[in-house]
């Protein structure tokens, strides 16, 4: 069903495209017949502005280049009226301009990456929702997601990350992706799509080819240099099996894909590569002020570049000021008068991004009632979904002596001192009172001998930890406890286990939150199934 869905959007798109009714006038082909070619190619290109209202910095932008979009950064966003404001005003100018509203769109990631949190739904980690199986969730919880952000006039996201977490401490990209099973993350991400394409936000799957080995493309190129074989198993298979509306391509080097040495973003063979394996949507770059690019070409040269290779859409980045970006545009511009870039090369680009403006409702604009934002994010449901997630994500992640759930009739907790809901939550779940004690986050020494204590006293024992992998005293505390008697329940990072391998069972969260803790408790005592899967694998 939810495949069906996005696919439903795709296809309307396409049959636009590939299948003109004779009947009457194509109004998108009518739309760009009577476009100047200063409009044309400005539909290419995302800009970005400073200020937090439409001022007459952003309108010097917009008179010069007409882009077709707006990328928000922190600096542009204070509460939920002004965003709303602010958007209204944006696309009054470029309507004014041009009569093409604006893709407006910024990075809400969830978890560690969201430009949205004042008056907004706090988004769950990415391994939280990476861990959780149910499709129909995950669709909801896109869709929130959403509408929220249509609530303040933002109608593109880019977001999800396709990328894997094939390496546990990437520099750049850990805990913004969603596991390292290709197969698990495509569903988890279509599924979000999904609920993205209900609220009529335009999804973007990043960062073709896949980050999530590669080094930081803020300061240099990286590479992925794996065969074919492997990369189409692996990186390359959210990207071969994404539903996004568009996919963001890296300043990565593939030597299988182009061994010519140009990033993907640069790099006409790779797109030609996205398209003979079936992707139709649009590619866009990811910033075009990155070092991977300044340190290797002028950047109006690149941007020009880029155009050539096949991009739909140029994210120009976050320094570039106006004189910048206007130089960038009139340098395609130019290169379209010279004849170095044809006209339909233009055009082709130009027709998918009005299709699709078109498909999400986008062409059609009319201001928000910024008084009423804040009931619009309320309706979004948020409050409701979020702990509904944090259950469903609970994870059994080892379990190999059998110990679950526990039916004991001794048995002791140790709960953290900062949570002091805990251990009402855990004595609510079992039915029954519980040997219970607290430690502080880091235990010291006293606390680590009666946890000692405790375990001589009970048949079995609960023990909670945050972040174990990087608190040495948690370790010392779980490495002292027996670990034929004992669970662990990790809050924070799943990883904790590997400083701990011997214990049999362990149960995950992902997530310090009350709902999370209930849940947890009631998986230990057999109060609920923990419908969670592993993101990861722990044993490397």
């Amino acid at each position: 069903m939810l495949r069906r869905t996005i696919t439903l959007v795709i296809v309307v798109m396409l049959l636009a495209i590939s299948m003109p009714t004779p009947a009457r006038a194509d109004s998108i082909s009518d739309r760009i017949a009577h476009m100047t070619l200063e409009e044309r190619v400005g539909q290419l290109f995302i800009v970005r502005f400073w200020g937090t209202d439409a001022n007459s910095s952003v309108q010097q932008v917009i008179d010069a280049m007409h882009p077709g979009g707006v990328v928000l950064l922190k600096e542009n966003l204070g509460d939920v009226d002004q965003i709303t404001e602010l958007t209204n005003g944006l696309q009054q100018l470029a309507v004014v301009n041009n009569g093409v509203p604006l893709l407006i769109t910024l990075d809400q990631e969830g978890g560690k990456i969201q430009r949205l949190r004042d008056g907004f739904t706090d988004l769950p980690r990415s391994f939280l929702i990476g861990a959780i199986t149910d499709e129909a969730l995950l669709a909801d919880y896109g869709a929130m997601m959403g509408r929220e952000l249509r609530a303040v006039g933002v109608n593109m996201n880019l977001a999800p990350v396709l990328d894997l977490a094939t390496m546990p401490n990437n520099p750049v990209m850990s805990g913004r992706m969603f596991g390292d099973d290709p197969a698990q993350v495509s569903r988890v991400t279509n599924a979000i799509i999904a609920g993205l394409d209900r609220a009529q936000v335009v999804s973007v799957g990043k960062h073709f080819p896949g980050h999530g080995e590669a080094t930081d493309t803020h300061v240099d190129y990286s590479e992925l240099d794996y065969d074919l074989n492997r990369l189409q198993s692996t990186e390359l298979y959210p990207f071969l099996h994404t539903e996004a509306a568009i996919i963001m391509l890296a300043h990565i080097t593939v030597p299988a894909l182009d061994p010519s040495g140009l990033p993907a973003t640069l790099s006409p063979t790779m797109i030609s590569y996205l398209r003979a394996h079936g992707y139709q949507g649009l590619v866009m770059t990811d910033a075009m002020d990155m070092g991977a690019i300044a340190l290797h070409y002028d950047y109006d040269e690149a941007v020009i570049r880029a155009v050539e290779a096949g991009e739909d859409l140029i994210l120009l980045g976050a320094h570039p000021d106006n004189k910048t970006q206007i130089g960038a545009y009139e340098a395609v511009l130019e290169a379209v008068r010279s004849g170095r870039i044809t006209e339909a090369r233009i055009n082709q680009s130009v027709e998918r991004i009005l299709r699709l403006k078109q498909a999400y409702g986008l062409l059609a604009w009319s201001p928000l009632d910024a008084a009423q934002t804040a009931d619009r994010i309320a309706a979004a449901g948020g409050s409701a979904l979020i702990p509904q997630l944090e259950a469903a994500a609970v994870t059994v992640a080892r379990d190999t002596q059998k110990m679950l759930p526990l039916k004991q009739e001794k048995i002791g907790l140790i709960t953290l001192a900062q949570y002091p809901q805990m251990s009402d939550l855990c004595i609510s779940a079992a039915g029954h009172p519980l040997d219970s004690m607290k430690v502080n986050g880091s235990p010291v020494g006293y606390q680590i001998s009666q946890a000692a204590a405790l375990a001589k006293r009970v048949d079995a024992l609960i023990v909670f930890t945050y972040d174990a992998e990087f608190t040495p005293q948690q370790q010392v505390l779980i490495n002292t406890l027996p670990a034929e008697k004992t669970v662990v329940v990790a809050l924070g990072s799943l990883y904790d286990w590997r400083t701990f391998p011997q214990i049999t069972s362990y149960v995950t969260t992902y997530s310090d939150t009350t709902a999370s803790i209930e849940a947890a408790c009631q998986v230990v005592f057999g109060k609920r199934e923990a419908s969670g899967v592993l993101p990861v694998r722990l044993e490397k």
